[in-house]
């Protein structure tokens, strides 16, 4: 059973692609329901080898009624298979109406994911989670005018959008939470990026919206370079190719991730070498004098690094160190060596998202 996350990184990974197709045919620009259905159609027939998930907005359908709702069903079932598909419905009620809304999304129309408010607290959401496949986007901070009003109260000293992303985390695993965070507000996604550094972030708004992309990977970006799904609708659609425009997209949203990891590299590294030896240092792994290795030569220093796992907050300090070196190699899992590589690998593992296994 692979998880709803691993599923978008794998997709992600085998194209190398963020980009997240949008499905936004609004009601006023066609007939019926039918012309709805066979517009989608089109638009996932140009996009799906760049798309990294396609993104139906279940109100666009829902206007049409019940042929509406069929055509829905439809459009997520013409959706290639391996391409995951987020269902943006924004749903929030108790538990027992929760349980409707999952099935409607997950049984009956198919969708892999569903955006969710998490106003109502956790009860809200679990009946979304009983499927491990599954999926959530928690709405976090979003982009509309009015978003400040209720997500910018301060509570205990933090943004409420910044609690929601702080409390979501125990709701469930983190293979099947993710939060949205608008395109148009890059300081408070960097701030949920500190307090969520492994989720995955569903991101509107850098198309017709006119978010800045380069600011919004160098805010949101996870130090594997992945962890956003960053959503075009209009700009695509309305294209007069919208197959050129997708990979116009694809491409710039790549560029900015190469160009973050390099900046990030060229700032970090000395800093990065210093604060490795120093957590070295202060640990006691430094030893210096006069050591036979194993090899039978001798060595004027010795590094011992079991005594790492003792000491909490420089094992992270390493292990954060090599995240940051495995972010630009391609790899699929971490294997750490017994016994003094362990909790390193370990440390590594967590702060960059990959998997590890017990060699």
């Amino acid at each position: 059973m692979t998880s709803f996350f691993a599923q978008l990184e794998a997709r992600s990974q085998a194209i190398n692609s963020l980009l997240c197709i949008g499905l936004d045919p609004n009601p006023k620009d066609f007939t019926s329901a039918e012309a709805v259905r066979d517009f989608c159609f089109r638009l996932i027939d140009a996009t799906s080898d760049v798309a990294c998930a396609f993104k139906p907005n279940s109100g666009f359908f829902e206007a049409w009624g019940a042929a509406g709702y069929q055509a829905l069903k439809d459009v997520i079932a013409h959706v290639p298979t391996g391409i995951p598909v987020v269902l943006d419905a924004k749903r929030g009620d108790i538990d027992s109406t929760a349980k409707g809304y999952a099935q409607s999304a997950f049984e009956v129309l198919g969708a892999s994911a569903i955006t969710l408010s998490p106003y109502l607290g956790s009860d809200a959401i679990q009946p979304f989670l009983t499927n491990a496949e599954k999926g959530v986007f928690l709405l976090c901070k979003t982009s509309n005018p009015a978003a400040g009003e209720l997500q910018n109260l301060i509570v205990d000293g933090h943004y409420l959008y910044e609690v929601v992303a702080q409390k979501a985390q125990s709701w469930g695993s983190a293979d099947q939470i993710g939060f949205v965070i608008g395109a148009t507000d890059t300081e408070a996604m960097h701030k949920v990026r500190v307090v969520a550094p492994n989720a995955w972030f569903l991101v509107p708004g850098i198309g017709a919206q006119g978010g800045d992309l380069e600011a919004v990977v160098d805010s949101g970006l996870r130090s594997d370079g992945l962890g956003l799904l960053l959503s075009a609708s209009r700009s695509i659609a309305q294209s007069a190719d919208p197959h050129a425009e997708a990979v116009r997209l694809r491409d710039a949203i790549n560029a900015a991730r190469q160009q973050a990891n390099k900046q990030s590299s060229d700032s970090t590294s000395s800093t990065n070498i210093e604060n490795v030896a120093r957590a070295l240092a202060e640990a006691g792994c430094v030893k210096f004098g006069s050591f036979t290795l194993k090899s039978g030569k001798v060595s004027p220093f010795y590094l011992d690094l079991r005594r790492l796992v003792s000491y909490p907050k420089h094992l992270n300090v390493v292990g954060a160190a090599l995240a940051r070196l495995l972010s630009t190699l391609q790899f699929d899992h971490i294997a750490a060596i017994p016994y003094a590589a362990l909790p390193i690998g370990v440390s590594a593992s967590s702060q960059s998202g990959r998997s590890l296994i017990y060699p």
